[in-house]
């Protein structure tokens, strides 16, 4: 003799068959209820140890080497500047490990090309310290950025801080910046 037992709150019976269950519908959540899965952060358009790349605006360089400020990437530090510019490894290890900016501006300066240099006013509060702390005040930075293009992209040929005294780190430049 075969017995079927069935637990259900339905309340079917020894050895009685049970009426077919419902088929279960897909219930929709509410809109607030819908959870966003996400990935990350989208990849960055940069190479590891990048600063610039072929094809980027000369503002988009300058907002680059801000962001990476604290970032401990001295070799994409390294790679915001033209070769020829020549800056000294203590102000890149200053720029890479120093903590990153609070605020920061910068601006198409007026009459705005120089010896073949796009050049711009940037402003920027560090926290942790201004990796130009050397000529300027210990958290305030304010520098000209002339940026022009090094092969096919661009890089940044020289800063000045119109400071009266210059870093102990930092080779006197005679003039403005020159990109040609």
């Amino acid at each position: 003799m075969l017995v079927f037992a069935a637990a259900s709150c339905g309340g079917s019976t020894v050895g009685t068959p049970s009426s077919p269950s419902p088929v279960p519908t897909t219930a929709r959540p509410s809109p607030a209820a819908v959870a966003v899965i996400s990935a990350g952060p989208p990849p960055s358009p940069f190479a590891p140890g990048t600063c610039t790349r072929a094809g980027i605006e000369n503002e988009l360089l300058i907002r680059r080497w801000l962001e990476l400020a604290g970032k401990h990437d001295i070799a994409a530090v390294r790679d915001c500047f033209a070769a020829s510019y020549g800056v000294p490894d203590a102000i890149v290890d200053r720029w890479a490990n120093l903590g990153g900016p609070s605020r920061s501006t910068t601006e198409h300066v007026m009459n705005a090309v120089s010896n073949g240099c796009d050049r711009f006013s940037v402003s920027a509060t560090f926290p942790n310290g201004n990796p130009y702390a050397g000529v300027q005040g210990p958290n305030d930075m304010f520098l000209v950025v002339g940026v022009g293009m090094d092969g096919d992209r661009p890089r940044i040929f020289g800063t000045a801080t119109a400071a009266v005294r210059q870093s102990p780190d930092v080779t006197p430049h005679t003039g403005p910046p020159d990109c040609r």
